[in-house]
């Protein structure tokens, strides 16, 4: 292991970062993704600093393949644009440089200042994105031509000793971005890592945070959940630490309650049933992740008994988009995609339900043109 320091005012030198070389993690450069391994070279190329960061290098450390690669570079967005023609920006305040490579996307993101909200002072140094992380498993860099991963935060110590530790101090760390407690919850639970005691009650405590946060971004969060592999385990820790409560409530009145075991057993089983097949299969549907979740609230059938029409087989499915629309509320998935889950929940002899779609105003000018002709 090397030892990155910095110079004091004072003339000093304070360590800075740990520097691991291959012999101390093991991880070879031909595992990197080859889209990203193009953008990081050729940035470097041109000048600037690159390195694989976050999720892909904590999986790679776990012996996982990662589902994607995103890249941490000092180069300025345009500058980046410039540099891949194959590239567009997005985002306003804070920019991102997404590279196609066919289907496949490469994020690169330029080195954020700790802090700053004045727009000129949005970019930083790699010392200061680290800060910028939200738990240190997250917060590895990865330099693939000399094979270093580059470590600010003990992230390496505390991968190797299956802690999920949160970077930012918890009293801030939540109630700044509540959505950090689900990340939490779901690192744990993808990785086997054990929350750490203080960790734990910050979350019991803090869950109601939760209400504050968009529909939005809980929405996008459910689905990473269901598509994780570790889905049941995920909403087993959610029951115990609150945060069912606020994120799916509908699904928090049913799980984890006494009087009623049976379900909790029921989505326990379907919610595995759907970590079988995403941990086979490279992508899974968002309508079988929504139909999983919601297939246990129907039972073994669904008859005119329990408040569903069982005669037109259009209004059966009406019905049942209309009651998952229901148990996941106040979450909002596509409507598209409940209907995918109603179908999968009915099977292929169900016709099709088809929501109503707002009617577009036509332009006057264009109506009066178009009686013209």
């Amino acid at each position: 292991m090397l030892i990155r320091y910095k110079q004091t005012e004072n003339g000093k030198r304070k360590k800075l970062a740990n520097v691991y070389s291959f012999d101390d993690h093991g991880l070879r450069k031909s595992q990197i993704a080859r889209e990203a391994l193009a953008v990081t070279s050729r940035l470097q190329r041109a000048g600037f600093d690159a390195y694989i960061v976050g999720g892909a290098v904590r999986d790679l450390l776990l012996g996982r393949r990662p589902k994607d690669f995103d890249v941490v570079t000092s180069a300025p967005p345009r500058r980046i644009r410039r540099i891949f023609r194959n590239s567009r920006i997005i985002g306003k305040r804070f920019q991102l440089v997404h590279v196609f490579f066919g289907d496949t996307i490469i994020e690169v993101s330029t080195f954020r200042a700790d802090t700053s909200i004045d727009s000129d002072g949005i970019f930083g140094t790699m010392a200061e994105d680290v800060q910028r992380r939200d738990f240190t498993m997250n917060a590895l860099y990865y330099e693939p031509e000399k094979e270093h991963i580059i470590d600010y935060v003990g992230g390496f110590d505390d991968i190797k000793n299956r802690r999920v530790r949160a970077l930012v101090p918890l009293a801030v760390s939540f109630p700044e971005d509540p959505v950090r407690m689900i990340r939490a919850l779901r690192y744990a639970a993808t990785t086997g890592f054990s929350l750490r005691g203080k960790l734990s009650r910050h979350i019991r405590r803090r869950a109601p945070l939760l209400q504050e946060c968009p529909i939005s971004r809980l929405t996008e969060e459910l689905f990473k959940i269901l598509g994780s592999g570790n889905s049941a385990d995920f909403f087993e820790s959610a029951s115990y630490h609150g945060l069912l409560t606020y994120l799916l409530p509908n699904v928090a009145e049913q799980f984890g309650q006494k009087t009623n075991p049976l379900f909790s057993e029921e989505l326990v089983a379907s919610l595995r049933k759907l970590d079988r097949e995403v941990l086979k299969k490279s992508e899974i549907k968002k309508g079988l992740m929504l139909s999983s979740l919601s297939r246990p609230f129907f039972g073994t059938s669904i008859t005119a008994a329990d408040g569903f029409n069982d005669r037109d087989p259009h209004l059966l499915r009406r019905d049942v988009f209309l009651r998952i629309k229901e148990i996941v509320s106040p979450l909002t998935p596509p409507n598209l995609e409940v209907d995918k889950a109603a179908g999968h929940i009915l099977g292929k002899s169900a016709g099709k339900h088809h929501p109503k779609r707002r009617r577009r105003k036509r332009h006057p000018g264009r109506a009066t043109e178009a009686k013209g002709r």
